[in-house]
């Protein structure tokens, strides 16, 4: 016979599941929305829209999750995290700081017992390619994230959606500014 704890333990794993697939990522517009509407209403909600190259990857220990931060390991001892990062090299700014370089945090995070996980609205950013980006301020990690459900994209889709966006966004801002990067090589 089982004992209660690993009753209760596969019960909780199935939960789990469940709310994974419960809370997979919606994004939702308003009926009769133009593309041009949309891109107008992100630019107008994001605290920063940019368009720059992903040079890299960190994990970061110290980064807020607020959803990560009790977890707690088979001993019921706290499992530590570090949050991953990407960096861009900013090209030109629509809406921010203008700095030449930006860390975005992400949902995914690595464990201390090396496990990982990420969310179902969580962006995959790619090394090397360039992206437009609509960021807003995680307040929790004290940084800019971004989402599937935000206007983010990569400026060279095959769709021709980042053409129009930057038709919409018009000429942006070149960084002026230099920022120290702490990313590993």
């Amino acid at each position: 016979m089982k004992s209660l704890n690993q009753v209760l333990a596969s019960f909780a794993l199935v939960l789990c599941i469940a709310a994974g697939s419960a809370l997979a990522c919606g994004c939702g517009g308003m009926p009769g929305e133009t593309f041009e509407s949309i891109v107008a209403g992100a630019m107008n909600t994001s605290s920063m829209v940019f368009q720059g190259e992903v040079v890299g990857f960190e994990y970061r220990k110290g980064i807020r999750d607020e959803f990560d931060s009790g977890r707690i390991d088979s001993a019921d001892r706290p499992l530590g995290y570090e949050k991953m990062v990407v960096k861009f090299k900013v090209e030109s700014w629509w809406k921010g700081d203008l700095a030449s370089a930006i860390f975005l945090v992400t949902g995914q995070n690595r464990y201390s017992d090396g496990t990982r996980s990420t969310n179902s609205c969580e962006f995959d950013f790619q090394k090397g390619k360039t992206y437009i980006v609509f960021a807003d301020l995680n307040k929790a990690a004290a940084m800019p994230q971004t989402n599937n459900c935000s206007s983010t994209r990569e400026a060279k889709d095959e769709y021709g959606h980042a053409d129009a966006i930057r038709k919409v966004l018009g000429k942006g801002t070149l960084p002026n500014k230099q920022i120290v990067s702490k990313l590993k090589r």
